[in-house]
């Protein structure tokens, strides 16, 4: 697909494979042609407003050898520019560092907001749900943790015993398997297991591997499937595991009842996804994901939804590395500077919650910039910040899901799994943050 900013916020789209176009407002609302489906991350990107002359530097950590200077935000003109409040002039300013202040809660940022202020402040508040204004903050404080936890085997098969092999694991949605007999091969560890759609409304999770040699039965994904036939020497399971053919099997008495079902892994499904647990005594899944986690994405019905892309990444690293950098905004201050004077998003915005195995971090003044800069503001400020915020990010949904955003609180629209459209909660095999 080719984006093309064709001005006055609207974008060109093309599909080279089919040769369709069509165009759209960058907000997500569909205009003209034949092609009526489009990223809404990319109409941003491409038509969006851009950033204020002098804004869009990328600037550094350390301290830049620029004075501070005045920037004027400019009004976006075009399809949607009524979405934009004029914002007073703001400073483009040098990282300082911030000292924080002392609260009765302790050393915080010195931006601190306490996210109930922002809650009770809401202008739909008989929308927040109640789970919103549940607190369950992390305890204790820095702690050691030994370099062996990343590199060592042993940790590396206490884990797959453990974890792999006990927890709950986030496979694919519904509609990547349609169809029965359409199924998705999940791996993990030296696990492989093949998760197949074995009736209209029925999935079942298989060992992907030959009770004859343990040769895999299923090298990819695949569409549908009859049974599972192995490409070795031809023995073959039915789509709900059964045995169905054993080649020769004269020459193999005793055999079927060894070889009569393929072990498998429990699945459940939850909001659209699919998942599985290989322990045939593990809790039910929504157990496990427990009922803060299932009450904070209720109303968002990502049932209802689909996936528009799929993008996959494989990084030569332990997996907690990757994990623990989506586990936290701290990060933000060195890793992703530019966006402290626009965005917050450092660790000063932003509360953490632990619900038995879920996690979820919170922004608090979503849209202001970050005391890193030297701009620590006032609660009332980060409120009409995160006010403004709302407002945008509501009539930006509105191009994708209609009048339905008008069901939802500032705090929801705000919230960064319904603000970006896609589900925040983030799987890496079996570990599910929020």
């Amino acid at each position: 697909f080719s984006y093309t900013d064709m001005g006055d916020g609207v974008v060109e789209v093309a599909d080279a494979k089919s040769g369709k176009t069509g165009r759209f407002r960058f907000d997500g609302v569909w205009l003209e042609g034949e092609l009526t489906h489009a990223d809404p991350h990319f109409l941003l990107y491409i038509g969006g407003p851009k950033l204020p002359e002098g804004m869009d530097v990328p600037y550094s950590m350390a301290p830049l050898p620029l004075e501070p200077r005045k920037v004027v935000d400019t009004q976006p003109e075009g399809p949607g520019s009524g979405l934009f409040a004029k914002a007073p002039p703001r400073s483009i300013a040098m990282y300082i560092g911030d000292p924080g202040v002392e609260t009765e809660l302790g050393m915080r940022s010195s931006a601190y907001v306490d996210m109930h202020y922002i809650l009770e402040n809401d202008r739909r508040p008989e929308l927040v749900p109640d789970v919103y204004r549940l607190e369950a903050p992390m305890q204790g404080g820095p702690q050691k943790i030994p370099t062996d936890r990343f590199h060592e085997q042993r940790f590396h098969d206490l884990e797959v015993e453990r974890i792999w092999k006990k927890t709950w694991q986030m496979v694919c949605r519904e509609d990547d398997i349609p169809n029965v007999g359409d199924y998705h091969v999940y791996e993990i560890a030296h696990l492989s297991f093949i998760v197949v759609r074995s009736g209209e409304s029925e999935f079942k999770a298989h060992y992907n591997a030959c009770l004859h040699r343990g040769r895999l039965l299923a090298d990819g994904h695949g569409k549908g499937a009859r049974d599972f036939r192995c490409p070795y020497h031809g023995w073959s399971w039915k789509l709900d595991g059964s045995l169905k053919e054993i080649t020769c099997e004269w020459d193999f008495p005793g055999v079927r009842d060894d070889a009569a079902q393929l072990p498998g892994a429990q699945v459940a499904t939850w909001g659209g996804f699919v998942f599985i647990n290989p322990d045939p005594g593990a809790q039910p899944l929504e157990e496990y994901l427990g009922p803060e986690m299932i009450a904070h994405y209720q109303k968002f019905r990502f049932a209802d939804r689909y996936k528009q892309a799929h993008v996959q990444r494989v990084i030569r690293c332990n997996w907690k590395v990757v994990m623990e950098a989506f586990m936290e905004g701290y990060h933000v201050i060195g890793t992703h500077p530019q966006i402290m004077m626009m965005g917050g998003g450092d660790s000063a915005d932003i509360r953490y919650d632990v619900f038995g195995n879920w996690g979820r971090a919170q922004h608090v003044s979503a849209g202001t910039a970050s005391p890193q800069r030297g701009r620590a503001i006032t609660r009332e400020e980060a409120l009409a910040q995160f006010h403004h915020m709302a407002d945008f990010n509501r009539e930006f949904l509105r191009g994708i899901i209609g009048d339905e955003v008008e069901e939802f609180s500032d705090a929801e629209i705000n919230d960064q799994a319904f603000r970006r459209c896609r589900d925040i909660m983030v799987a890496y095999e079996g570990i599910i943050f929020g």
